[in-house]
């Protein structure tokens, strides 16, 4: 399954030092492969999660994931940023917090409000979801 961003776009988001010191727990002076699956790809996973939660109702997920939207993609990174410098408890810059109470806030207009996601095609729903439009007749059940 594609990600809304990569560990890359987290170590932009925390700088070079910054991404050491939310990843580099034994302090070797670098990130290993280990630390950025357990510290940034976790958050990256969380972060996807939490996006698709709110827009699935309207979305198509897997769409949405392989589409490179740049608006899912920065609010990943608000999200997955945020969620990685707080791992275990750390405290962040205010503006994590910030990022991460924005990138939220829009999350919920799109599932509550309604709000369009930028650059994001909704699907067709014609006759809603899975109404049989364009399956052959032999294989839809709703005409045998």
């Amino acid at each position: 399954m594609d990600d809304y961003c990569s560990a890359s776009d987290i170590e932009s988001r925390h700088t070079a030092n910054g991404y050491k010191f939310v990843a580099d727990r034994d302090r070797s002076g670098s990130v290993s492969a280990s630390e950025q699956s357990s510290y940034i790809t976790t958050a990256i996973d969380w972060a996807g999660g939490v996006i698709d939660g709110m827009i699935g109702g309207r979305y198509e997920t897997l769409a949405a994931r392989s589409s490179a939207n740049q608006w899912l993609k920065d609010r990943c990174v608000d999200l997955a940023a945020y969620r990685s410098a707080t791992h275990g408890g750390r405290k962040c810059p205010q503006s994590y917090k910030d990022d991460y109470a924005n990138a939220m806030d829009m999350l919920r207009a799109v599932r509550d409000d309604g709000q369009p996601v930028p650059g994001l095609t909704l699907p067709s729903s014609v006759n809603g979801p899975f109404s049989g439009v364009g399956i052959p007749r032999f294989v839809n059940v709703k005409y045998r």
